[in-house]
C-alpha cells in the first residue's frame, strides 16, 4: 500500500520515507544486542519546535516490522548550558515535542528515560554560520549551473551539507565540479569496483568536511543532471555529529549494494541507546528557504483514494470524512481508513506528529494498523492552500509520499 498526499493535483514529487536510528563521542550501532534499546532521532534547527522520535530495537527472533518500534511512554527533556530545561510532551506514535524552539551556540543535552529500558543520553549543538556567502552566479551550460562563494573559518574544523532544489522543491542531482572535493563526493555514490572513478558522481545532497580548503574560500561549482530553471541551493553548515551519522548511514546503504566491499556501521552520538540528536544552521541561495518549504507542507489534506490488496485482490476505497492535518508544531492529526482483519474498512481517527527534511517527510501515528491513503490539501474559496503564503500558486505545492509507522 502507498500514501501519497498531493498538494495540488498537477505536480507529482515522490518523498523518501526516512526511518532514523545516529558531538564529541562517536558510538558504532550494535545490530547484535539481545535486549532492545532506545533510538533517538532529533535533528533541530534555529526557529523550529523542538521534535524528537523515540523508538526501540527490535530484539533478534522478535516479530515485528523491520524498522524500529514507537516508544510512547518515555520521559524525554533537554537541557541547555544556558540553563534552559524542555520537557517534551508525547505525541502518539513515539514523537515528543515541546514549543520552545533550539538557539544557535547553545550546548543541548537529551536525556529520554523509559521502562524495561537503559536510559540514554545525548550532547550537540547548532553551529554558527560563520560566513557571508556571496550571491551563487549562474554559469552558461546546457545544465543547470552555480557558483557559490563560501569563506571557510579556519579556527576550527567545519561540516557542511549543500542541497539543489527546483522551484517546486524537488530536489536535483547534482555534482561539484571542483577537483578538491571529487573523492569526497565519490564517497557518497554506489561504484564500480572494476572500474571505479570512471563516471561523474551524482548526488542529491553533498556532505563535506573543509580539510581541503581549510580557512579560505572557495567557490562551489554545481552543476544539475538536468536543465531547470528558478532553483534554490540550501548550504547547511552541520555538526560533526550529524556529518559523521549522515555519511556512515550514507556509506552503509551503498556497501549493502555490493558483494565486494565490507560494511560500513552507522555511527551514533546516542550513549546507552542508537540514533542520532544534532543540529545544523542553514543559508538559502534562491527563493525556497527551509523554513518556506516547511510552511508550504503544513495544512489540511482531504482523502482522494484509498488503494490496497485484500487476500490478493486489489480493491480501491474513498470517504470524504477522511483527511490528514500536519501542524506548524510537528504535529499530526487525522482520520483515514484502516483495514480489519475481516476485510471490512473503518475510518480510523490518528494522533501522532510528523518529520521532514527536503523531499523525506515521516509520519508517526498511534494507528494500530499499517495502511496507505491518497490525500490532496484543501484551498480556501480564492484557490490558495490555507497555509501559503500570498503570490503562491498552488500550482508549487508538491505531492507528498508518506508512510504510516505500525504503532503496538
Amino acid at each position: 500500500m502507498r500514501s501519497v498526499f498531493d498538494g495540488a493535483g498537477r505536480r507529482l514529487l515522490p518523498l523518501l520515507v526516512l526511518f532514523g536510528m545516529g558531538c564529541e563521542s562517536v558510538i558504532d550501532f550494535d545490530f547484535d544486542a539481545q535486549e532492545p534499546r532506545l533510538v533517538i532521532q532529533g535533528i533541530f534547527l534555529p526557529d523550529e519546535a523542538w521534535h524528537v522520535v523515540v523508538q526501540r530495537t527490535v530484539s533478534p527472533g522478535e516479530v515485528a516490522p523491520g524498522y524500529p518500534l514507537p516508544v510512547d511512554g518515555a520521559e524525554v527533556t533537554i537541557r541547555g548550558d544556558d540553563g534552559s530545561l524542555i520537557r517534551l510532551a508525547p505525541q502518539g506514535g513515539g514523537m515528543y515535542t515541546a514549543p520552545e524552539a533550539p538557539r544557535v551556540g547553545v550546548g543541548y543535552t537529551l536525556e529520554a528515560v523509559a521502562e524495561g529500558f537503559s536510559p540514554v543520553r545525548a550532547e550537540d549543538r547548532i553551529p554558527e554560520l560563520f560566513f557571508e556567502p556571496g550571491w551563487p552566479v549562474p554559469y552558461p551550460s546546457p545544465r543547470l549551473r552555480f557558483d557559490i562563494p563560501l569563506r571557510d573559518d579556519p579556527a576550527q574544523e567545519n561540516y557542511y551539507e549543500v542541497i539543489l532544489l527546483t522551484e517546486i522543491r524537488q530536489p536535483i542531482s547534482f555534482t561539484l565540479l571542483n577537483p578538491e572535493l571529487d573523492e569526497q563526493l565519490r564517497m557518497q555514490v554506489f561504484s564500480d569496483v572494476f572500474e571505479p572513478g570512471t563516471s561523474r558522481p551524482y548526488v542529491r545532497s553533498a556532505l563535506l568536511n573543509d580539510r581541503t580548503f581549510n580557512g579560505r574560500e572557495i567557490v562551489l561549482k554545481l552543476e544539475a543532471d538536468m536543465e531547470v530553471s528558478n532553483a534554490s541551493v540550501w548550504v547547511r553548515v552541520v555538526s560533526e555529529a550529524y556529518y559523521r551519522y549522515m555519511l556512515s548511514r550514507r556509506r552503509s546503504r551503498i556497501t549493502e549494494e555490493s558483494l565486494f566491499v565490507e560494511p560500513v556501521p552507522v555511527r551514533s552520538n546516542v550513549e546507552g541507546g542508537q540514533g542520532i540528536f544534532a543540529g545544523y544552521s542553514s543559508f538559502t541561495f534562491g527563493g525556497v528557504s527551509e523554513s518556506i518549504h516547511r510552511y508550504q507542507t503544513t495544512g489540511r489534506y482531504r482523502l482522494v483514494n484509498f488503494e490496497g490488496e485484500w487476500k490478493g485482490e486489489p480493491f480501491s476505497y474513498r470517504d470524504p470524512r477522511a483527511y490528514l492535518e500536519l501542524l506548524p508544531d510537528f504535529t499530526a492529526r487525522g482520520a483515514v481508513p484502516a483495514l480489519d482483519e475481516d476485510g471490512s474498512l473503518r475510518l480510523e481517527a490518528f494522533s501522532g506528529g510528523y518529520s521532514m527534511d527536503a523531499d523525506v517527510v515521516t509520519l508517526y501515528v498511534n494507528s494500530p494498523t499499517l495502511h496507505g491513503a491518497v490525500f490532496r490539501q484543501t484551498f480556501n474559496e480564492t484557490g490558495q492552500g490555507s497555509n501559503l503564503s500570498s503570490g503562491v500558486s498552488p500550482d508549487h505545492l508538491n505531492t507528498l509520499f508518506i508512510r504510516f509507522l505500525q504503532a503496538k
